[in-house]
């Protein structure tokens, strides 16, 4: 080997330490960064390509090393509990899976969608939701449902940034689901008109909110015919406090009929009232839930809403309590008041759920979807770009990503108030110090002879 190199040689082992060292040094900095993918230092041999020693060649040239760095990609660190519940962690047994985001202005890629692991996302004042360096987290917007708007599902282009909407506005009422039993022993419309003392009704109500969030309430009035028939009578819609009518309601008056076994089997529907014999010209109603439409009237603005009502559970049985009254068993309606956001929540497959203070129609809250956040996995993720040590580009050699539900195609479900942890091991990060100081030194002594063979040479043709 030449002295110029064994110089070069010893002069590459120098700067791949360094490297090799400068790896170690952000390696440890960003022990504590969420979601940091620990970098590795692989070194590869330089060969001289006109001598060496695969040519037994007497004057072997020398040769050097190099570094060649990569991220840890098949590594997700270990989940961490943080108390924020914007904040999701991958599950650190898998190995695979990205985020979606896309960048924050102050991030330096030109790239529209980037992907990390770095889930410390929190609300910013815009209602979107972004990790510590600000990038965007991207998804599917949903309905109230959690099923995605987007006919592109699978695709970037569905994506978008992650949007909780700081109020959410009223529900309309659409549905709902009355189960009670009517009173087998009740006296019959017939025994009333004969005698007034006699009762021959029982009610119950159903309360609804329209397109303005009010809540309205509809009186039901429930007159025992005899024979095993019933009239249900639905009243005008009212405000809440019951002082003023709101609307008016179509159809207003069904027949219900039951088997002799209390079970419903027919209604029939009308607007004109009823007699002893029944609705007038009733039409007949195809199964067990009945249409009723609200229609504003006066000074209220809301739309006309129709409501589903559901009667499949009534029943016709001798009563249990002494009033002898309908008894109630289930009675809800869908349909929220508007509210402010008070909680977000984010399941483990990725469904980002706001739940609003208000009062629905059963509850003081609404809980609504408004995203489904999907993970990004690639044929090749070892080959992504680095933009930070968080933040990853496609390259040509990564392939395209595909975009997956967490939990599937080896990425394992999603865990909320919780980030992951940076993959660097402080005590491997400090053995491979040693390592890298020790050969630099002997590289560095290396030198230091190479030089005196150096002046040995000068001086002997001097």
């Amino acid at each position: 080997m030449s002295l110029n190199g064994a110089l070069n040689a010893a002069v590459s082992g120098l700067q791949a330490q360094s490297n090799a060292l400068s790896v170690i040094s952000t390696n440890i900095a960003n022990a504590s960064t969420t979601g940091y993918s620990s970098e590795d230092s692989n070194f590869d041999s330089l060969v001289n390509g006109a001598t060496g020693a695969q040519n037994n060649s007497t004057d072997y040239g020398g040769s050097g090393v190099q570094v060649i760095t990569s991220y840890d990609m098949q590594t997700i660190g270990q989940q961490t509990t943080t108390g924020i519940s914007t904040n999701i962690a991958l599950n650190s047994q898998s190995s695979n899976g990205f985020f979606v985001v896309t960048p924050s202005p102050t991030n330096p890629s030109t790239s529209t969608d980037l992907y990390t692991r770095d889930g410390s996302f929190s609300q910013a004042d815009g209602g979107y939701l972004q990790n510590s360096s600000g990038d965007y987290l991207m998804g599917y917007a949903t309905d109230a449902d959690g099923t995605p708007t987007s006919p592109s599902v699978g695709q970037l282009s569905a994506l978008a940034p992650v949007y909780v909407p700081p109020t959410v506005a009223a529900i309309a009422t659409t549905s709902a689901t009355l189960v009670a039993n009517l009173p087998a022993g009740l006296g019959t419309y017939a025994e009333n008109a004969a005698d007034s003392s006699v009762a021959d009704t029982t009610t119950s109500s159903l309360t609804a909110i329209d397109s303005l969030g009010n809540s309205q309430t509809v009186s039901e009035t429930w007159t025992n015919l005899g024979d095993n028939n019933w009239i249900l009578s639905l009243g005008s819609p009212g405000n809440a406090a019951g002082t003023t009518t709101t609307g008016t309601t179509s159809p207003n008056t069904y027949q219900l009929t039951f088997s002799d076994d209390g079970t419903l089997t027919s209604i029939e529907s009308g607007d004109s009232g009823f007699t002893a014999a029944g609705i007038t010209n009733g039409t007949a109603i195809t199964g067990t839930t009945i249409s009723v439409t609200l229609t504003p009237t006066g000074d209220n603005g809301a739309a006309a809403q129709t409501i589903a009502l559901d009667l499949s559970g009534m029943t016709l049985q001798a009563a249990t309590n002494s009033t002898n009254s309908i008894q109630v068993t289930t009675n809800t309606t869908d349909g929220a008041l508007g509210g402010l956001l008070s909680s977000i929540a984010i399941s483990s497959t990725g469904v980002v759920s706001a739940t609003y203070a208000n009062s629905s129609a059963n509850s003081s809250s609404t809980t609504v979807d408004v995203a489904q956040v999907p993970l990004a996995t690639f044929a090749d993720e070892e080959a992504l770009t680095a933009i930070s040590g968080s933040t990853f580009a496609v390259s040509t050699t990564s392939g395209s990503p595909t975009l997956v539900t967490a939990g599937t195609d080896g990425t394992g479900g999603l865990t909320d108030s919780a980030v992951n942890a940076s993959t660097t091991d402080t005590s491997a990060q400090f053995d491979n110090m040693i390592s890298a100081e020790q050969a630099y030194s002997a590289a560095a002594q290396v030198v230091t002879y190479d030089g005196k063979m150096f002046d040995s040479l000068i001086q002997a043709v001097a």
